[in-house]
Parts: C-alpha cells; sequence; structure tokens
C-alpha cells in the first residue's frame, strides 16, 4: 500500500497548469488533489485516497468505481467478512482478493453507460446471476440493443441402440 508519508506536493508549475480543474468523479467540484502519483491528474484528495494503491478498492482508469465498497449491494455479504478473505493478513493482497469478489455491475447491459445510475457493485455470485437472468450475454459490450449472437440451442445426441 501506497505510504502517505511518501507523497509529495505537485510543484507550482505543475499547478498552475491545471488551474479551476475540478475531480472527474460525478458530482464532485473540488479541485484537484495538490498531491502527485495515481489520480493525481483526475481526482480531488478524497477520491484519490479511494483507489487501490492507497488501500481502497478503485482503480485510476476506472472512475465509476469510486466509492465501491467490500459489500454486495444485492445480497449483502460482505466480502471482507468472507472466510476465504478474512484471514489473509496483507491488506494489499486482501483488497484485492476483495476487489475479485466484489465487481461491478452496468444495470442496462451497456459497458459504455458509466453513470452512476447505471452501476451498482455486486458479489460475482449475483453478478452471474444477474447477467443470466437478463441475458446481458447476448448483447455487445457498448450497445445493449444490438444482440451478439443468438442463443445456440442444446440439441442432445440421439445415441445409437445396438443390441
Amino acid at each position: 500500500m501506497r505510504d502517505l508519508e511518501l507523497d509529495i506536493l505537485k510543484t507550482g508549475a505543475a499547478m498552475k497548469s491545471l488551474p479551476g480543474t475540478c475531480c472527474e468523479v460525478d458530482g464532485c467540484s473540488t479541485i484537484l488533489t495538490p498531491y502527485k502519483g495515481p489520480g493525481g491528474d483526475t481526482y480531488c484528495r478524497d477520491h484519490q485516497m479511494h483507489l487501490h494503491e492507497y488501500g481502497g478498492f478503485s482503480k485510476a482508469q476506472k472512475p465509476y468505481t469510486i466509492g465501491k465498497t467490500s459489500v454486495c449491494e444485492e445480497c449483502g455479504m460482505d466480502a471482507a467478512e468472507h472466510t476465504s478473505i478474512a484471514v489473509i493478513e496483507d491488506l494489499i493482497m486482501k483488497n484485492r482478493a476483495i476487489r475479485m469478489v466484489i465487481t461491478t455491475d452496468h444495470i442496462d447491459g451497456n459497458h459504455s453507460n458509466n453513470s452512476l445510475e447505471n452501476l451498482s457493485h455486486i458479489c460475482v455470485v449475483c453478478h452471474a446471476v444477474k447477467t443470466i437472468i437478463s441475458g446481458d450475454y447476448l448483447t455487445s459490450s457498448t450497445d445493449a440493443t444490438k444482440p451478439k449472437s443468438s442463443p445456440k440451442k442444446y440439441k442432445p445426441r440421439k445415441k445409437k441402440i445396438t443390441q
């Protein structure tokens, strides 16, 4: 995990090149963080601290993951309390495991629609069930209205009966 003591303030020139630039998180109007490091050019300090490099569950290149927790929004399962994850002592490894278990679901199936209203953070089991029930696997990742292909129907083989 990133040591906050090592965070260095941006130079005056770097700060002047971004006057009045705000955090990229929807609804946040806070000025960008004065610190160099992951998310330093896109997030305010508060949202920068949610990044996985600082011990959070978010990724800098995916602003819609800001606010992700260890709890499934569908079933309420807390991945941090799962017996296999709770025993992991290394915080980086523990958070990596939690990020693998709690995924970001695009509710409408359109992976280009990253509005907060279209996203939920759910466990892999709820995500798989939701994907099957809603038919998300039948749509392309960028356009929920265009099917990738029609589902193949299962055709059991006819066995020859020999006597």
